[in-house]
Order: C-alpha cells, then sequence, then structure tokens
C-alpha cells in the first residue's frame, strides 16, 4: 500500500496521511507513490482503516497542534509600518520575526551546518512560548533524502531527516508542508530553490511576511528581487537569513553590505 492509497480509504489529503504516520509512528514518508513500509502498513490497517474512531481522534489532535492545515494558511500578515513600510528594516533577532508573525522556512544547506543544531537550540524556547512553529518544505526533505547517494553525506542527513521527525512529533516547533508534486519529474534530482522562490512569492501576493534561512548566496540574491517584481501589490516582505557558523543565531541579508 502507498500513502496515496491509504488517503484515499480514509479521506483525507496526503499530506496529512504524512503528518498522521508522523506523529504516530516517527516515520517520515517522502513519496505519496512508493509502497509504505510493512510494519506501518500493518499498524495503518489495525490502526485506522479499521478503527475510523480512533482515525477521528488522532486527527482531531493534529489539527489541536496545528499540523493538519498548512502552517502557510495560519499566518497573519504584520501590518505594522516598522515592517512592511520599510522592507529594509533590519535587525539579527530571531525573536522579532517570531512575535511579527513571519512564515519562517528553512533552506537544505542551512541544515546541513553544523550550527543547525545550535540553532534549533536557540530558537526552540522563542517558538514555544510564542507557539510557532519552522516550515521545513517537503521538496527541502526530498533533498535530505537524496543526499543518501552519497556516502560521505549519508549519516549526516538521517540524522537531520530524524531530528526535523522529532521536531515535528514530539517538540510541535516544526511543520512539513508540501507534498510530491513539487518534484519536477523533468529534474532527475530534487531541487528546492524554484520551489521556494515560488511558494515565497506566492505568500507574499498574498500578503503574508517570510523569513527564509538559507547559507546559498545565489538563492538569496534571487529571493530578495522577489520584493522588487512590481506586478505584484503587496505590503508583505522577503527577509532572508543565513546560519552564525559560530553561534547558530541568524544573521540577515541587508542588500547593501558585502556578502
Amino acid at each position: 500500500m502507498k500513502l496515496i492509497d491509504f488517503a484515499e480509504k480514509v479521506k483525507i489529503s496526503p499530506e496529512t496521511a504524512r503528518l498522521l504516520i508522523t506523529k504516530e509512528y516517527n516515520e517520515i514518508i517522502l513519496s505519496d507513490k512508493l509502497d509504505l513500509p510493512e510494519d506501518i502498513e500493518k499498524s495503518l490497517k489495525s490502526d485506522f482503516i479499521n478503527n475510523p474512531k480512533k482515525l477521528k481522534n488522532s486527527l482531531n489532535e493534529l489539527k489541536a497542534y496545528g499540523l493538519n492545515s498548512p502552517a502557510l494558511n495560519n499566518a497573519s500578515p504584520d501590518t505594522s509600518s516598522d515592517n512592511n513600510n520599510n522592507p529594509e528594516v533590519n535587525t539579527d533577532d530571531f525573536e522579532y520575526f517570531v512575535k511579527k508573525n513571519y512564515l519562517i522556512m528553512i533552506d537544505t544547506c542551512s541544515i546541513l551546518e553544523r550550527c543547525f543544531l545550535d540553532f534549533i537550540k536557540y530558537s526552540t524556547p522563542i517558538l514555544k512560548r510564542e507557539g510557532k512553529t519552522i516550515i521545513f518544505p517537503y521538496i527541502v526533505c526530498l533533498e535530505l533524502k537524496h543526499n543518501f547517494k552519497s556516502k560521505k553525506l549519508e549519516k549526516l542527513t538521517q540524522n537531520r531527516l530524524d531530528f526535523i521527525n522529532k521536531l515535528v512529533n514530539e517538540e510541535k516547533i516544526g511543520v512539513i508542508v508540501g507534498d510530491e508534486s513539487d518534484w519536477n519529474p523533468k529534474n532527475k534530482d530534487p531541487f528546492a530553490d524554484p520551489v521556494l522562490l515560488e511558494r515565497t512569492q506566492f505568500l507574499r501576493r498574498f500578503n503574508k511576511n517570510v523569513l527564509v534561512i538559507t547559507q546559498d548566496n545565489t538563492l538569496t540574491g534571487d529571493l530578495h528581487n522577489n520584493n522588487r517584481i512590481r506586478a505584484v501589490k503587496s505590503n508583505a516582505v522577503i527577509k532572508i537569513a543565513k546560519l552564525d557558523e559560530k553561534t547558530g543565531k541568524i544573521i540577515v541579508y541587508r542588500a547593501n553590505a558585502e556578502r
């Protein structure tokens, strides 16, 4: 049985099915179209397909965690003049962006940095206090999974995927957003940059502020240019930051500063 088959049987979306599996079995399923592990399939049949009451209770728990509805829809735009009317506002205070209701996304390269763990240690109390989450795009998880092909990165990427699973399922400060359609079938390998560019522009068009954390200078420039597209009428801004290698805290990109 594939994840999409299970979703159809119990009449939920593949994304909700993925989150349900993550919550119940500590397993991240990255593809809708591959066969589920035998033990997961067996458990899904006994726990949910044959037990609608338990399924309903588990879905209600997901809803309580704010995980079953896309985090993208839950953020409210910040209308304060110090932010929207001045997209070059400069601060490296992560808590500022959390309190200002920015959607916070993180790119693959930042997750693979050693300082990512320091960032999580620093940001977790802030996120929990404010009831907010970090968005781990589905395409980013696919990129991590793909890195298993590299023996050098295999241990690190598995560690990071397990850690993301913990943040989503146990700490409740992370959410995986996206689905299999984010991977363009024309590309042999999953590539997150075009998806991040598209999604951030979509969110800006609907007046939602976004903070993207990435170490990639090319992506940083492209994301910053999204703020300048005149065809999009919006007060929202896309801010970009990288992780400080020594502290794990964010360093926000300044358009006029040297990188």
